[in-house]
């Protein structure tokens, strides 16, 4: 079966591999990487370069998905624990797989990245993944309703202290104009 591993890829080197300029990852050795395995490569923000008004966690939404056609681990040319590994486009990754990372994607987009999925990320069982997935969507959708409501009820009540605030200024214009008109 193959491995799928979802990883954070920095913008200039995701574009580069959206691209197909960059075929290839240096990688700390921590997930036993081997050939076949594929690769989730989530764009990611590092916090030094996150704007000021940004609350995400640093997840753009962008996935590109490839597969490790080759692993050097060869001492003399990696550092100690990394590794390069060779990239290819994923041609022959199943449907639900590539439509789970792109749930998720559009999930994280949805969100503004302020998002984790409770879905694994490899399970035996596809149609237990489908199904959270399907389930997680549901469970935001009513959360999305919930807060357009709250938000029309709090455009009601701003609306509403605008008219009297209004009302307020009218009244006030009118008293200020007697106080005029009866000390002349």
């Amino acid at each position: 079966m193959t491995r799928v591993h979802e990883l954070k890829c920095w913008p200039e080197h995701f574009a580069a591999v959206r691209r197909r300029e960059k075929t290839f990852e240096v990688r700390f050795n921590d997930r036993d990487y081997r050939a076949g395995d594929t690769l989730i490569l989530r764009e990611w923000i590092p916090p030094e370069r996150w704007i000021e008004q940004y609350q995400g966690d640093g997840y753009t939404g962008e996935t590109e998905t490839v597969t490790v056609t080759y692993v050097l681990d060869d001492p003399r040319w990696c550092k100690p624990g990394y590794v390069v590994l060779g990239l290819g486009v994923e041609r022959g990754m199943n449907d639900e797989c590539i439509s789970i990372a792109n749930a998720r994607a559009a999930l994280s987009r949805l969100c503004k990245g302020d998002f984790r999925m409770r879905v694994p990320v490899q399970s035996d069982d596809d149609d237990m993944i489908l199904s959270a997935a399907l389930d997680e969507l549901e469970r935001l959708r009513a959360e999305i309703v919930l807060y357009r409501q709250e938000a029309v009820h709090e455009r009601e009540q701003t609306a509403s202290i605008v008219d009297e605030r209004e009302e307020l200024i009218v009244e006030n214009d009118r008293l200020i104009k007697s106080v005029e008109v009866s000390g002349e």
